[in-house]
Protein backbone atom coordinates (compact mmCIF):
# COMPACT_ATOMS: atom_id res chain seq x y z
CA UNK A 1 0.00 0.00 0.00
CA UNK A 2 3.23 2.26 0.61
CA UNK A 3 4.38 2.16 -2.69
CA UNK A 4 0.94 2.53 -4.00
CA UNK A 5 0.95 5.51 -2.35
CA UNK A 6 4.40 6.99 -3.15
CA UNK A 7 3.43 6.13 -6.76
CA UNK A 8 0.29 7.88 -7.02
CA UNK A 9 1.70 10.90 -5.41
CA UNK A 10 4.54 11.04 -7.17
CA UNK A 11 2.53 11.10 -10.35
CA UNK A 12 -0.06 13.27 -9.09
CA UNK A 13 -1.22 15.49 -11.96
CA UNK A 14 -0.22 18.82 -10.69
CA UNK A 15 3.79 17.44 -10.62
CA UNK A 16 2.74 16.03 -14.12
CA UNK A 17 1.80 19.54 -15.04
CA UNK A 18 4.62 21.25 -13.71
CA UNK A 19 7.04 18.52 -14.70
CA UNK A 20 5.86 18.63 -18.53
CA UNK A 21 5.02 22.15 -19.06
CA UNK A 22 9.10 22.80 -18.09
CA UNK A 23 10.53 20.29 -20.01
CA UNK A 24 8.43 21.54 -23.07
CA UNK A 25 9.48 24.96 -22.13
CA UNK A 26 13.12 24.70 -21.89
CA UNK A 27 12.49 22.77 -25.68
CA UNK A 28 11.19 25.70 -26.79
CA UNK A 29 13.44 28.32 -26.16
CA UNK A 30 16.06 27.11 -23.50
CA UNK A 31 15.87 30.06 -20.55
CA UNK A 32 13.34 32.03 -22.04
CA UNK A 33 11.08 29.08 -23.10
CA UNK A 34 11.61 28.08 -19.28
CA UNK A 35 10.51 31.50 -18.46
CA UNK A 36 7.03 31.11 -20.26
CA UNK A 37 7.07 27.99 -18.75
CA UNK A 38 7.15 28.90 -15.15
CA UNK A 39 4.56 31.69 -16.25
CA UNK A 40 2.61 28.58 -17.18
CA UNK A 41 2.97 26.93 -13.84
CA UNK A 42 1.47 29.27 -12.30
CA UNK A 43 -1.65 29.42 -14.07
CA UNK A 44 -1.75 25.29 -14.60
CA UNK A 45 -0.21 24.34 -11.39
CA UNK A 46 0.18 26.74 -8.47
CA UNK A 47 -3.49 27.65 -8.68
CA UNK A 48 -4.70 24.45 -9.27
CA UNK A 49 -3.03 23.69 -5.91
CA UNK A 50 -3.90 26.83 -4.07
CA UNK A 51 -7.52 26.16 -4.93
CA UNK A 52 -7.45 22.42 -3.87
CA UNK A 53 -5.68 23.72 -0.40
CA UNK A 54 -8.33 26.34 -0.04
CA UNK A 55 -11.00 23.59 -0.69
CA UNK A 56 -9.06 21.37 2.28
CA UNK A 57 -8.90 24.57 4.71
CA UNK A 58 -12.56 24.98 4.03
CA UNK A 59 -13.35 21.35 4.44
CA UNK A 60 -14.81 21.24 1.43
CA UNK A 61 -12.64 18.51 0.56
CA UNK A 62 -10.24 16.30 2.56
CA UNK A 63 -7.09 15.50 0.22
CA UNK A 64 -5.30 16.79 -2.29
CA UNK A 65 -6.14 14.07 -4.47
CA UNK A 66 -10.23 15.41 -4.48
CA UNK A 67 -11.51 12.03 -4.17
CA UNK A 68 -15.18 12.88 -4.42
CA UNK A 69 -16.94 13.20 -7.59
CA UNK A 70 -19.00 16.21 -6.31
CA UNK A 71 -15.76 18.30 -5.34
CA UNK A 72 -14.14 17.65 -9.18
CA UNK A 73 -17.31 19.34 -10.44
CA UNK A 74 -16.18 22.54 -8.61
CA UNK A 75 -12.05 21.66 -8.72
CA UNK A 76 -11.99 21.00 -12.48
CA UNK A 77 -13.96 24.39 -14.05
CA UNK A 78 -11.70 26.58 -11.37
CA UNK A 79 -8.82 24.60 -13.20
CA UNK A 80 -9.73 25.37 -16.80
CA UNK A 81 -10.54 29.09 -16.06
CA UNK A 82 -7.19 29.15 -14.71
CA UNK A 83 -5.75 26.93 -17.82
CA UNK A 84 -7.80 29.14 -20.19
CA UNK A 85 -6.49 32.62 -19.23
CA UNK A 86 -3.19 31.20 -19.56
CA UNK A 87 -3.88 30.41 -23.12
CA UNK A 88 -5.48 34.14 -23.55
CA UNK A 89 -2.51 35.71 -21.82
CA UNK A 90 0.14 34.16 -23.49
CA UNK A 91 -1.75 34.47 -27.12
CA UNK A 92 -1.50 37.95 -26.33
CA UNK A 93 1.65 38.13 -25.17
CA UNK A 94 3.81 35.85 -28.15
CA UNK A 95 4.18 32.93 -25.77
CA UNK A 96 6.03 30.21 -27.85
CA UNK A 97 3.75 28.34 -29.82
CA UNK A 98 4.50 24.73 -28.52
CA UNK A 99 3.83 26.20 -25.01
CA UNK A 100 0.40 27.79 -26.10
CA UNK A 101 -0.24 24.13 -27.52
CA UNK A 102 0.42 22.20 -24.69
CA UNK A 103 -2.04 24.72 -22.46
CA UNK A 104 -4.86 24.04 -25.26
CA UNK A 105 -4.17 20.22 -25.04
CA UNK A 106 -4.65 20.52 -21.26
CA UNK A 107 -7.68 22.34 -22.01
CA UNK A 108 -8.73 19.37 -24.57
CA UNK A 109 -8.22 17.01 -21.91
CA UNK A 110 -10.10 19.09 -18.96
CA UNK A 111 -13.60 19.49 -21.21
CA UNK A 112 -14.09 15.62 -21.27
CA UNK A 113 -12.75 14.75 -18.02
CA UNK A 114 -15.33 17.07 -16.64
CA UNK A 115 -18.07 16.22 -18.91
CA UNK A 116 -17.56 12.68 -18.22
CA UNK A 117 -16.91 13.32 -14.18
CA UNK A 118 -20.77 14.57 -14.32
CA UNK A 119 -22.04 10.98 -14.36
CA UNK A 120 -18.67 9.00 -13.21
CA UNK A 121 -15.55 9.03 -11.08
CA UNK A 122 -13.00 9.13 -13.99
CA UNK A 123 -9.01 8.83 -12.90
CA UNK A 124 -7.50 12.13 -13.49
CA UNK A 125 -4.14 11.05 -12.34
CA UNK A 126 -4.35 8.85 -15.76
CA UNK A 127 -5.39 11.20 -17.55
CA UNK A 128 -2.87 13.90 -17.28
CA UNK A 129 -0.44 10.78 -17.25
CA UNK A 130 -1.34 9.44 -20.64
CA UNK A 131 -1.95 13.33 -21.72
CA UNK A 132 1.72 13.98 -21.25
CA UNK A 133 3.06 10.52 -22.70
CA UNK A 134 1.26 11.61 -25.76
CA UNK A 135 2.30 15.22 -25.59
CA UNK A 136 6.22 13.94 -25.20
CA UNK A 137 5.92 11.29 -27.93
CA UNK A 138 4.33 13.39 -30.61
CA UNK A 139 6.21 16.39 -29.83
CA UNK A 140 9.36 15.57 -28.65
CA UNK A 141 11.02 12.13 -29.37
CA UNK A 142 8.84 8.84 -30.21
CA UNK A 143 11.15 7.16 -26.98
CA UNK A 144 8.91 9.01 -24.72
CA UNK A 145 5.83 6.35 -25.33
CA UNK A 146 8.18 4.39 -23.00
CA UNK A 147 6.44 6.56 -20.65
CA UNK A 148 3.13 4.46 -20.48
CA UNK A 149 4.71 1.91 -18.02
CA UNK A 150 4.63 4.83 -15.76
CA UNK A 151 0.73 5.70 -16.29
CA UNK A 152 0.33 2.00 -15.81
CA UNK A 153 1.86 1.97 -12.69
CA UNK A 154 -0.28 5.04 -11.66
CA UNK A 155 -3.65 3.27 -12.80
CA UNK A 156 -2.28 -0.01 -10.42
CA UNK A 157 -1.65 2.73 -7.73
CA UNK A 158 -5.62 4.04 -8.19
CA UNK A 159 -6.72 0.77 -8.46
CA UNK A 160 -5.00 -0.58 -5.50
CA UNK A 161 -5.75 2.33 -3.46
CA UNK A 162 -9.57 1.41 -4.34
CA UNK A 163 -9.59 5.17 -5.50
CA UNK A 164 -10.78 4.08 -9.05
CA UNK A 165 -12.06 1.38 -10.85
CA UNK A 166 -9.69 -0.24 -13.39
CA UNK A 167 -12.47 0.88 -16.13
CA UNK A 168 -12.11 4.56 -14.88
CA UNK A 169 -8.11 4.39 -15.15
CA UNK A 170 -8.77 3.02 -18.61
CA UNK A 171 -11.56 5.16 -19.68
CA UNK A 172 -9.00 8.24 -17.95
CA UNK A 173 -5.84 7.06 -20.14
CA UNK A 174 -8.09 7.02 -23.32
CA UNK A 175 -8.95 10.66 -22.52
CA UNK A 176 -5.72 11.87 -22.06
CA UNK A 177 -4.37 9.72 -24.96
CA UNK A 178 -7.85 10.94 -27.60
CA UNK A 179 -8.12 14.68 -26.40
CA UNK A 180 -4.09 15.09 -26.86
CA UNK A 181 -3.59 13.77 -29.60
CA UNK A 182 -6.51 15.41 -31.02
CA UNK A 183 -5.51 18.89 -30.16
CA UNK A 184 -1.34 18.52 -31.68
CA UNK A 185 -3.02 17.01 -34.88
CA UNK A 186 -5.39 20.02 -35.36
CA UNK A 187 -2.47 22.38 -33.97
CA UNK A 188 -0.43 20.92 -36.30
CA UNK A 189 2.61 20.23 -33.70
Amino acid sequence: MRLAKAVSDVLDPKNVVVAGLVVIGWRAGGPTGLAWALLAVVFAGVVPGVVIRLGIARGSWHDPHVRTRQARLVVIPLVMVSVGGCIALFALLGAPPILVGALIAMMTVLVPLFLVTLAWKVSVHAAVGSGAVTAFAALISPWWALGFAAVAAVGWSRVALREHTVAQTIVGALIGVVATGSAILLLGQ
